[in-house]
């Protein structure tokens, strides 16, 4: 019974969130829409698990969520009493991270998240972003005919 509680429970949340935020925004005449960044954070990825076996609370980041991201906002992050962990469910760890999700666990990684809000200032959507670190440049010697003097 318990389960099959859960499973309705999991249809009926990605019923909510099957249509993209734009369809809905256009259905409430909220067609100008504006992403803002609302918080950037360092964290450590402490569990990735499918968005039917999680149970908790939980901001959907994206469309068609399947994921559930478990993040630990690192100590200095947390100064103003928030939330030391965040849940977010997202469509595919792989796409979020350029990287498999096995590999991710236990790392920590700058994130920013994003809101898209209505004209009437209503959170239509929400988007997570990995800061990747960038890969340096590589060296190359160009070697060119020289021309005597």
């Amino acid at each position: 019974m318990r389960l099959m509680r859960l499973m309705v429970g999991c249809f009926c949340l990605l019923g909510l969130f099957s249509c993209s935020s734009t369809d809905r925004a256009e259905e409430q005449g909220e067609t100008d829409t504006n992403d803002q960044l609302v918080r950037s954070f360092r964290g450590t990825v402490t569990g990735i698990v499918p968005v039917t076996q999680y149970s908790g609370k939980v901001a959907v980041a994206g469309i068609d969520p399947r994921w559930v991201v478990t993040i630990e906002v690192s100590p200095d992050e947390n100064k103003r009493g928030r939330e030391r962990k965040r849940s977010y469910a997202i469509h595919s760890p792989t796409k979020l991270f350029s990287q498999p999700a096995d590999e991710v666990l236990n790392k920590t990684f700058d994130f920013r998240e994003y809101e898209t809000t209505g004209k009437t200032g209503r959170v239509l959507s929400r988007r997570l972003e990995v800061v990747l670190p960038e890969k340096p440049a590589r060296l190359s010697t160009i070697i060119s005919p020289c021309t005597p003097l």
